[in-house]
Parts: C-alpha cells; sequence; structure tokens
C-alpha cells in the first residue's frame, strides 16, 4: 500500500499536490468509483481499517483521503475549550489505540493508497511521528517574504504570462499568502494584459480591491457586534500577512467614514 501524509496552513498547494496523487494512479472516472473520503475526527481504527483493506471495483488502486485525524494527536497540556478536566484524559486513552496505525498499515492491500491530509502541526504530534518512517511526507507552510514572489513569478510563468518585479511585490503585499485569491488574480491580470507584461499599474487597477474588501467585511462585522465573524476575519487577514498597523488604520479610516455619513445625514435632517 501507498501512504501519504499532507499538512500545513497553506492548504491551497496541499489541495494541488492532491490532485497530483490522484492523476497518477487512474483513469479518474474509474478513480471517482474507488474513491473514499473520512473524516478523521470522529473515526475509528476499526472504520478506517474496514474501509482501507476493501479491494476496488474495475480499477487497479482505491484511494482513501482522510481529513483531520492527525490534529486529534496535536499535543496539548490542557483540556480543549468545553472540555471538563476530569474527561481530558479519556479521548488520550482513546487516541492510544490509534498507535496501533503503524502496524496495521503493512496489512493494507498493495491496491490501497491511504492519504491523511490536515491544517498546521507541531513536530512532536505523536501519530506523525510514528508514520513518518512509512509515509510520503509533505508539508505546506503559508508562504511569505520571498518564497511568496517566488511562487508568484512561477504561476505567472505557468500560465503563458510575465511580470515585472515591481508588480510581483506590489501583487503579494495585496493578497498576502491566499494563494486561492493569488491564482485567481494572476488568472485575472493574464488575461487582462494579454501579450504584454504585466505591470505594476495593472495590479493597481485590478487587484488593489482585494485587501480592502476583506477590511471592509470586518468592520461591518464589528459593527454589528459579530464578534465571532470579527475573530474569523482578523485571524485570516494577519494569515494573509496583512500587519497590524495596516489593519489599525483601514478600521480607523472606516470607522471615521462611517462617522462622517452619520453627521451629514443628522445635518440633512
Amino acid at each position: 500500500m501507498m501512504l501519504y501524509m499532507l499538512y500545513g496552513e497553506d492548504d491551497f498547494s496541499l489541495h494541488e499536490e492532491l490532485e497530483k496523487i490522484k492523476e497518477g494512479l487512474t483513469d479518474g472516472e474509474l478513480l471517482s468509483s474507488n474513491t473514499t473520503v473520512l473524516e478523521g475526527q470522529g473515526l475509528s481504527l476499526e472504520q478506517l481499517m474496514s474501509v482501507c483493506n476493501a479491494l476496488p471495483f474495475l480499477a487497479p488502486k482505491r484511494l482513501v483521503i482522510v481529513q483531520g485525524l492527525l490534529s486529534r494527536f496535536e499535543p496539548r497540556d490542557r483540556p480543549r475549550y468545553g472540555e471538563r478536566l476530569s474527561n481530558s484524559a479519556e479521548p488520550r486513552k482513546e487516541e492510544a489505540q490509534w498507535l496501533a496505525l503503524g502496524e496495521r498499515v503493512q496489512g493494507m492491500p498493495d491496491s490501497t493508497v491511504l492519504v491523511l491530509i490536515d491544517g498546521g502541526l507541531r513536530k512532536d504530534n505523536p501519530l506523525l511521528k510514528l508514520l513518518s518512517s512509512r509515509a510520503t511526507v509533505k508539508e505546506f507552510p503559508l508562504l511569505r517574504g520571498d518564497r511568496l514572489k517566488h511562487w508568484i513569478r512561477l504561476r505567472v510563468g505557468e500560465k503563458g504570462s510575465s511580470m515585472s518585479p515591481s508588480a510581483t511585490s506590489l501583487l503579494a503585499d495585496l493578497t498576502g499568502s491566499n494563494l486561492w485569491l493569488l491564482s485567481s488574480e494572476i488568472e485575472k491580470l493574464g488575461l487582462w494584459a494579454g501579450q504584454r507584461r504585466i505591470e505594476e499599474e495593472d495590479v493597481r487597477q485590478l487587484v488593489s480591491h482585494a485587501r480592502e474588501a476583506n477590511v471592509f467585511a470586518m468592520v461591518d462585522a464589528i459593527v454589528e457586534g459579530k464578534m465571532a465573524l470579527t475573530l474569523q476575519l482578523l485571524h485570516q487577514l494577519s494569515d494573509e500577512g496583512v500587519s497590524a498597523l495596516y489593519l489599525l488604520v483601514m478600521i480607523t479610516r472606516q470607522f471615521r467614514l462611517l462617522l462622517q455619513a452619520k453627521e451629514l445625514s443628522r445635518r440633512s435632517l
């Protein structure tokens, strides 16, 4: 059998790697009927083994994708939110049964391809360490700085376009580490520029709204008292590399505009 572990906060690159694995297995139609996707948080070892030991139907390979299993083993010094101290040992005892997976994978059919995918993980994750020697392991951290600019240049080249260094830097500043957004914006810029090189002014015209749109959404959430959404957008912007100073300036600007609009409305009454 083949075992892959793909993890990291860059879910765009992780998704692309998963697609490459699929492409290398068998015909797309046959693979679709021989693919099982499982949620790791509520999965038992026996349930996983039952799926992995099943032989493929009219195809050479069977693909089993498990999402979120590795994160169950993240070391923690305190109970998770909402979990009482008295019960904190029970999930760990149940998860300890999974340590047998290292031996069980050896007995799986050669036709089975097992892929464990997850978000960011600690290096001392026990299941990650246990299976690393038996698996193809790839980590996908968020790209920042020069690595992000390098990715942009490669992506632009793959799309048959070219981009000036200043345009590359501006695009990275405006979108941050969100490769889903970056990929979409690169497609749009390529269509806009046609055969010529993408310049900084192109980025300013087409992309400059992207980051501000998320900031506007966050301000709306603040005004409406939606704290859960506010925190979600704040974390998203932070993960994308947006500086705290930029957020403070934009939030202040938006509230100032709201106060001005309110004052103008009051005067017109």
